[in-house]
């Protein structure tokens, strides 16, 4: 389907404070200065990238042609920013050890006439494309180099935040935030991720959170930038226009939810627009591009014209899909581009926003009295918020593991940042209680040796005797082999208080039961809501020692194991939790009730309707 070309936004330069960034800025040579200089065949490369021809740009990054390059360049600024230009294209075209390795060799080439500020600029560069890679401890002492050398930039504070969040260190995390916020109170990426870092506190404060939450609104997002007259037409049972906005119209769990209700949608009676600021858009957002019956780039956008322009495409309803996570636009929600506005699936809390009329979730993540954390009105779906699409990728499910081991593996492949001390003592008493039995863990900064000796150090300090042996924790992995993983875990444990969600699914995708534990808000019920839709909410624990009993027990039972994995796939595939025309059914009679009450607000009577004025 041809998408809508004409009144394309104009882009314009990314600031720091632009929402979901993640870079610090780089000062070596200002660019516009630099631009005339750089070498036609270094331009030739950068414009292939720009058009996403990868393999091209990737043949041509040569490291013989470049060094060959790079002698004929007698100027020591222009050679310094070539590097620095090739490191930068590297990244891009996915060599990451090679674009590591260009950036720590020029600060040995760096000329002694460079500032502090510029070399910091470098060090603060080299951590983020070691964060991007996993390798965590090298990240944090780049980023602490940087902070030497250029006290108190927001940015690299940022920065390092986030590095030494994902290693768990998350009270360090919130303290370099906080003093990020103090030196630059409008930081909005730095804000927002406190926010985020906020749900996963082992002691969550919803009100705290909330309060926060209309702090960052009324820094960020204040209602006067609202535009306050929309000419939408007020025909109550007309066809109506959603849009959805995202960063994550990509390979990224929110597509596992969101391309239900894609594919789900009446066309006859919704027209549906997205707005994606992909930062790295690749074979699934491609494929989420035609699902669309309109679809803009907005990446690089200012806030206001993305927001001027969905204005212009008539919206009734738009649907934010990030919340407070990275690169989120809920700056353009702030100037009210639509009457109703609502926000789904990404993120766990509200957003504190007046201009966000609605956040759609269901009556168990959500129970009714959890209104009162919300600036939004929430909407409850009967047949529960998420729709799982596992897509075409489903290995096949082999036999249970401890058939042929003599031990049993529980195993939790969550996020790092949802290993709370909590969970991991609750963890470290199911692996006392259950004989020769292992954990097999899978995050990002796996693959960092340093990061793997703190776990099993911190194991041993909850109580484990020989973590080393008991604890095995893997890296990064591609999709395929991420799922084909679970074949070696017999078990999953969920995280505690922000539980997994795709984690969960892929689990019971590839045959393995989860045991959650339940708390009382939204990211501490996922687990119960996702077990329920299977009618296996006797896998949901209400406290720490029931956890354990559940797990220990159903550790004893090797036969119900093996009739759990021999049937769960299609237990799954049959339940509600897989079934997108609920899904799309449910959430466009919430958007046609949501519209229908706009009407009515507006002194349209509205007939033929129970659920009207």
């Amino acid at each position: 389907m041809a998408k809508k070309k004409n009144n394309k936004p104009r882009r314009t330069k990314k600031t720091n404070s632009s929402a979901g960034k993640s870079t610090v800025q780089i000062e070596l040579l200002n660019y516009d200065e630099w631009k005339p200089n750089m070498p036609d065949w270094l331009k030739k490369i950068r414009s292939l990238v720009d058009c996403k021809h990868i393999a091209q740009a990737q043949k041509l990054l040569d490291e013989e042609r470049i060094q060959k390059e790079l002698a004929n360049i007698n100027d020591t600024n222009i050679k310094v920013f070539v590097r620095y230009t090739v490191a930068d294209l590297l990244d891009k075209t996915g060599q990451i050890d090679r674009a590591v390795q260009y950036h720590s060799d020029m600060l040995d080439k760096i000329p002694d006439t460079y500032k502090s500020k510029e070399l910091a600029g470098i060090y603060g560069k080299v951590g983020i494309l070691y964060a991007k890679y996993g390798k965590c401890t090298q990240a944090i002492a780049n980023f602490r180099k940087a902070e030497e050398l250029n006290p108190g930039n927001p940015s690299v504070l940022n920065n390092l935040a986030g590095s030494v969040m994902k290693i768990g260190y998350l009270e360090e995390a919130i303290a370099l935030l906080r003093e990020a916020l103090a030196i630059s109170p409008k930081f909005r990426e730095a804000h927002s991720n406190l926010l985020m870092d906020f749900c996963y506190l082992p002691e969550e404060d919803p009100f705290e959170i909330l309060e926060e939450s209309k702090k960052w609104a009324q820094i960020q997002t204040p209602i006067d930038i609202a535009y306050t007259n929309h000419d939408n037409s007020l025909d109550p049972h007309r066809k109506l226009r959603i849009g959805y906005i995202s960063p994550d119209f990509r390979s990224h769990s929110v597509t596992y939810y969101f391309e239900s209700l894609l594919d789900g949608h009446d066309r006859n009676k919704f027209e549906i627009y997205g707005y994606g600021d992909i930062a790295e858009p690749d074979e699934t957002t491609e494929r989420l591009i035609d699902k669309f019956d309109f679809y803009q780039d907005i990446k690089g956008v200012d806030d206001e014209t993305v927001a001027e322009f969905i204005r212009s495409n008539s919206i009734d309803i738009l649907v934010d899909l990030a919340g407070h996570t990275g690169r989120n636009r809920l700056h353009v929600l702030g100037f009210k581009p639509a009457p109703i506005q609502v926000t789904y699936l990404g993120y766990p809390n509200t957003t504190g926003m007046d201009q966000v009329d609605y956040r759609l979730t269901d009556a168990i993540a959500d129970t009714p009295d959890q209104q009162q954390y919300y600036t939004e009105k929430l909407v409850f779906l009967p047949n529960g918020f998420l729709c799982y699409n596992p897509g075409k990728r489903q290995p096949t499910v082999k036999s249970l593991p401890m058939s042929h081991e003599d031990y049993i593996t529980f195993g939790c492949f969550n996020n790092i940042n949802k290993l709370s001390p909590v969970i991991i003592k609750t963890w470290v008493d199911i692996l006392n209680a259950v004989p020769n039995s292992r954990l097999m863990l899978k995050f990002l900064a796996g693959i960092d040796s340093e990061v793997r000796d703190y776990y099993h150090n911190l194991f041993a300090e909850h109580g484990l005797e020989n973590p080393k042996d008991q604890i095995m924790i893997s890296g990064w992995l591609s999709p395929e082999q991420h799922l084909e993983l679970y074949n070696n875990i017999d078990i999953a444990l969920d995280t505690y208080p922000y539980n997994g969600t795709t984690t969960t699914c892929q689990a019971l995708l590839m045959g393995v039961p989860v045991i959650t534990l339940v708390g009382s808000h939204h990211s501490s019920r996922v687990g119960l809501d996702i077990l329920t839709r299977l009618d296996m909410q006797f896998f949901a624990a209400r406290t720490s020692q029931e956890y354990v009993k559940k797990a220990v027990a159903l550790a004893s039972k090797p036969e119900a194991l093996t009739k759990i994995r021999e049937t769960m796939r299609q237990r799954l595939a049959a339940s509600p939790l897989c079934n997108y025309e609920f899904i799309a059914n449910d959430i466009e009679n919430a958007y046609r009730k949501m519209w229908h009450d706009y009407c009515c607000s507006k002194g349209i009577e509205i007939k033929q309707i129970s659920a009207g004025c």
